[in-house]
């Protein structure tokens, strides 16, 4: 952000106060009809003839007109008797005058007839110089900020903005044209894509100390296979899935389609699958919960089993897959209970402890 340390100096211009009639009609009274006896040898500004005697005429910074001569310089109305202004030698209508020469307000955008305080950024009422940002006067000084008259307390709360320079040309880098490279600042268009050779600006990227333009650099990215854009490593989150990169919001269930965003997949020949789509698809069931079995399970006797359900049949100890069990009435039992002659009490006990808990 730019910040100029300007301070402005107000003055006052010449004041052009117009005159009222009365003030202007006692005034000319008194200019007019002066030494009668030689005004026949004076003669009018505007049309060159002389006056005749006690001819009532326009005497103005010594020079004299004709009541009718007495006009404006752009319009050529009759100001004899009217508020006039001049400027250069000439005089005009109030009309005129305000077209021509009055500077405009920037702020409220009216004429300023009077006094004027002029800045860097054009001319102001006396009343219509404050600042932009509280409204306060800017009489102890004015500094501008990015076109802004700012006093010197809302000039100071406002954020700065970090500056560079360019360690090649050594000049200042403008926002769109900085590119950092190797630890240092430059100017972009120093430099040239590698692959392609096209003159390079803020965009470029980086790889390996090499610098190329956006379609060279995406040309190196992984392609997500959802979107079919690449990924940029740099600047993007991606997932790593399925032998795979993705965008982390393209990385979704292929059957039903809702990103899986961290949570758990189960992948089936290159696809990826949430837990109820997968055990719909292609799972098997627990044969002791009959809840879906994805993930880890156990397979043993031709059924499926959850990993909390494999347990003894006889002491409904957990089993381990690597534990020796034997198969009875399609269920594990393990090597301790098979060596018992008493499993069937055990068994008969166990299920009246089940039952019980049943009711």
């Amino acid at each position: 952000m730019a910040q100029s340390p300007f301070r402005s100096h107000m003055f006052s211009a010449p004041p052009m106060q117009p005159v009222t009639s009365s003030e202007l009609f006692q005034r000319r009274q008194q200019e007019m009809l002066t030494r009668p006896d030689r005004l026949f040898e004076l003669t009018c500004e505007r049309c060159g003839d002389r006056f005749d005697v006690d001819e009532v005429h326009v005497l103005v910074d010594k020079r004299r007109w004709h009541i009718d001569c007495f006009r404006c310089a752009q319009c050529f109305c009759d100001i004899s008797d009217e508020i006039y202004f001049t400027e250069g030698g000439r005089f005009y209508c109030e009309h005129d005058y305000r077209t021509l020469y009055a500077p405009v307000c920037v702020r409220c955008k009216e004429d300023v007839i009077g006094n004027v305080v002029r800045a860097a950024t054009g001319s102001f009422h006396p009343q219509c110089f404050r600042c932009e940002e509280c409204d306060m006067g800017l009489e102890m000084g004015v500094w501008i900020v990015d076109g802004r008259l700012l006093c010197y307390d809302c000039k100071e709360n406002i954020p700065k903005e970090s500056r560079y320079m360019c360690a090649k040309c050594r000049q200042s880098i403008d926002k769109h044209e900085l590119l950092r490279y190797k630890d240092d600042f430059f100017h972009a268009y120093h430099f040239d894509c590698t692959k392609c050779g096209k003159n390079l600006d803020s965009s470029a990227r980086i790889v390996k100390n090499e610098l190329f333009c956006p379609r060279c650099y995406d040309m190196q990215c992984d392609i997500c296979p959802d979107c079919k854009q690449p990924i940029d490593h740099e600047m993007e989150r991606s997932v790593e899935a399925c032998g795979k990169h993705w965008h982390i919001g393209h990385f979704r269930c292929t059957h039903c389609g809702v990103p899986f965003n961290g949570k758990e997949y189960h992948e089936r020949r290159g696809k990826a699958y949430c837990r109820k789509d997968f055990v719909t698809l292609f799972g098997d069931y627990c044969f002791k919960c009959g809840a879906g079995l994805a993930g880890d399970s156990v397979r043993i006797f031709d059924k499926g089993w959850c990993p909390g359900c494999y347990s003894c049949l006889a002491c409904d100890k957990p089993l381990k897959i690597k534990d020796k069990v034997m198969e009875e009435d399609g269920r594990p039992m393990c090597k301790s209970c098979i060596g018992m002659k008493s499993y069937k009490k055990m068994w008969d006990e166990r299920e009246k402890r089940r039952n019980q808990l049943n009711k």
